[in-house]
Order: structure tokens, then sequence, then C-alpha cells
């Protein structure tokens, strides 16, 4: 009798230390599983933007657009609507936003990463020295191919989702270029500012029209280097920030999120771009 008390001494001694043993390792999982998703949320673009005033209390960072038909699949984050232009199999490329591509582009779903449209905060409006700005657009993007100039394409952001099938052949377009780097990116006749006339051929604006050059040569490798661009449209009070280069944000931790979260590098040099 005695030896069984004391085997069941032991076995409830070994009992308690198993289960307190269990709630250290749960302890040290939720720690880590919080601290993991801290480490996360301050590598998001919402907490960026956020932190630079960039963000209103209004605006909400949404993993996908919403599409114009259930059946069709957006291919980057935000909440700018596709133009009817650039489909393929029901994936549709690029936003009805401003962005920097060539002529007759290889398509590719992982060309934009990011195409927001916010709301211009007063540290938008410093930024780009635009108080009266109304309309603000947010694009992150790769460039997929190394022929020079590239071209600012405003496919879509005159006519939306329609663009392609909607013509306007009588606007004249007023597209003012900024620059915040000591590489600046022009038009190709280094004019700051460049009106051209919009045409139905590829929907709202002839590509030709909008030549860029000053666009870094490694910036087509995966190599840490990163460029911008400001575009302003005097007519229609709208800024645009586009941000090239090819690591912008974790694709991981960004499916995990549902929301951008930005490479470590370029974290750093996104918030010392939107600081200046």
């Amino acid at each position: 009798m005695k030896i069984h008390n004391i085997l069941l001494f032991f076995f409830l001694c070994a009992h308690v230390e198993s289960v307190f043993a269990m709630e250290e390792i749960n302890n040290d999982f939720d720690f880590l599983f919080t601290g993991q998703q801290l480490a996360i949320q301050e590598q998001s673009l919402s907490y960026v933007l956020k932190n630079q005033h960039w963000l209103s209390e209004e605006d909400q960072l949404m993993l996908r657009p919403i599409p114009p038909a259930t059946d069709e699949i957006i291919a980057y984050y935000g909440n700018v609507p596709p133009t009817s232009l650039y489909k393929q199999d029901k994936v549709y490329y690029l936003p009805t936003a401003p962005v920097v591509y060539i002529y007759n582009p290889v398509f590719s779903w992982e060309y934009i990463d990011v195409a927001y449209s916010l709301t211009p905060t007063e540290a938008i409006k410093n930024f780009f020295g635009k108080p009266e700005m109304s309309n603000f657009f947010l694009v992150f993007q790769k460039l997929i191919h190394d022929r020079v100039p590239q071209l600012l394409r405003l496919h879509g952001f005159i006519h939306g989702s329609n663009a392609g099938i909607i013509g306007n052949s009588n606007v004249q377009v007023a597209v003012e270029l900024m620059s915040f780097e000591e590489q600046p990116i022009t038009f190709i006749n280094e004019n700051p500012l460049q009106t051209n006339s919009v045409h139905y051929h590829d929907g709202v604006a002839s590509p030709n029209n909008f030549d860029l050059i000053g666009v870094k040569e490694d910036i087509y490798t995966m190599a840490p280097v990163w460029q911008s661009l400001g575009i302003y449209l005097p007519e229609t009070k709208t800024a645009t920030l586009i941000v090239m280069g090819q690591n912008i944000i974790d694709q991981n931790l960004s499916f995990q999120a549902e929301e951008p979260v930005l490479d470590d590098m370029f974290k750093v040099y996104f918030e010392k771009l939107l600081s200046k």
C-alpha cells in the first residue's frame, strides 16, 4: 500500500509538472505569435502611411479592389477598379490609375503590386505642394522590360474602367511631373509639364505622347533599387505617387496580413521618401 501511495505521489507530481510545462510552452507560443503579429503590423503599408499621416481615419486598405463582375480576378492589392483595356483570361493587369509601362506590354500578373485611391491628407498635399488637391493615387509597380523610353500610361485614367469601349477624342490632358530624388524622371523633352490630346486609339491617350527618360538602369533587376515619380493633373486636381522597383512588398506576409506588408529595406526607403 505504501509503495502504491509513493508511486501515486510521483505520478501526480509528474502530471502537475507537465501541466505547468505545457502552460509555459503555450505562454511562450502566445508571446511569439503576438510578437510576430506586431512585427507584421509595423511592416504593413497602413502602419507606415498612418505614421506619416498619409492615411486618413476614413480610409481602409483593402486586400483587393471590387471587381466589375463576380468571376473576374484582380491581380494587385488595392481599391482602384481595373481598366477594360488590359485583360487576359479574366485577369486584369492595369488599374485606372496612372502607371509606367512600355508600349504593347508583355502581360504579367506580378507587374503591379499596389494601386490605392486615398483621401488627400494635409501631409500628402504638403508633399506635392498642392493645397488644392482633391484626388490622390498611390501605385507600387515593377518595370518588366529595359526598353527605353518607358511611357506614362493614362489608359483608363480619364475614361475609367470603360477605357477602350467609350471613346472621347476631344480632350486635352496636361500632366506635370515631379521628382523627389537626385536622379529625376522627366519627359523626353525634359519639360516638367506636357499637354497632349486624348484620342480613341488604345482607349485614352496615345502612349507615345508621354515618353519618360531617367529611369535607373538597375531598377529592372532584383537589387534593392527603387525610384519614385510624382504626377499631377491640374485640371482634375489629381496627384499620383508611383514607386517602382522589384522587391517592394513581402508577398508571403502580405497574404497572411491580407494587406501589403513592406519588404524591410523598402520600408526604410519609403519612410524616408514620405518624410521629405
